[in-house]
């Protein structure tokens, strides 16, 4: 494990502020989460998602922080991802956690994939100007959706151990997403999981933009069913079969 990495950790009220902030050991939340009235199950457990979401942002953003914007997604994939999982996990709203996380984040990450405006979650960044219109639901929704993808693929304890290797050799330190993939492979062997191509995975879903079509295409003799496949495309902008 890697502990808490500072002295303190407060949470501070910041009426009028943009809903959260991840200062380092003092945290600020506007007025959205400090209820007027009794609150529903789905605004507490809203609220949960983001004080671990920010919680998780003192490790992923604080503690190592990407060298350029292109790696925002290392900052705000890892804090959604790791929110709904701690919300599922530790608090008494983890019935409803990947529910909720399915038809806000995941849906808006499918909805902003099909836009002209889509992008890969690891992209080029030109300019802080361009950085600005990444902080939507494709580096916060479809990241995070990937990462709980890999946490599959390399197991929960080579995840862990990967990500504890991330934090103690890049502490206080920048990064770029081969730091990330490498500290990923060594989790996989670490774990006994095996080997694992993490530039591979990278290129098919964190370096490529859009969505997969799944279409099914069914052959019937004498009204029962002959053969059945899946089809697989892509779209004209972005072909990638994964």
């Amino acid at each position: 494990d890697y502990k808490y990495p500072s002295t303190k950790y407060d949470q501070v009220f910041a009426p009028e502020f943009n809903h959260a902030m991840e200062n380092i050991g003092l945290v600020t939340f506007n007025e959205h989460y400090t209820f007027k009235e009794t609150p529903t199950t789905y605004a507490r457990a809203n609220r949960a998602d983001t004080i671990l979401h920010e919680m998780a942002h003192m490790w992923f953003g604080n503690l190592v922080t990407p060298v350029w914007w292109d790696g925002l997604w290392l900052n705000e994939s890892f804090a959604t991802y790791m929110a709904a999982h701690c919300v599922c996990e530790a608090t008494k709203f983890g019935q409803v956690a990947w529910q909720v996380f399915n038809s806000t984040m995941k849906e808006w990450a499918y909805r902003e994939d099909q836009l002209s405006t889509t992008h890969p979650i690891q992209g080029e960044v030109a300019d802080t100007d361009q950085t600005l219109l990444n902080f939507d639901g494709i580096t916060y929704g479809k990241g995070a959706s990937l990462l709980k993808q890999l946490v599959s693929i390399v197991g929960v304890q080579g995840f862990k151990l990967g990500m504890v290797y991330y934090f103690k050799k890049y502490q206080w330190k920048n990064t770029v997403i081969d730091d990330f993939l490498d500290a990923l492979e060594h989790g996989a062997v670490e774990s006994g999981r095996g080997s694992f191509n993490a530039r591979e995975w990278s290129k098919e879903w964190l370096q490529t933009a859009g969505l997969n079509s799944l279409i099914p295409v069914c052959e019937c003799k004498s009204g029962k069913i002959h053969k059945f496949c899946v089809h697989q495309a892509g779209t004209t902008e972005h072909p990638t079969l994964r």
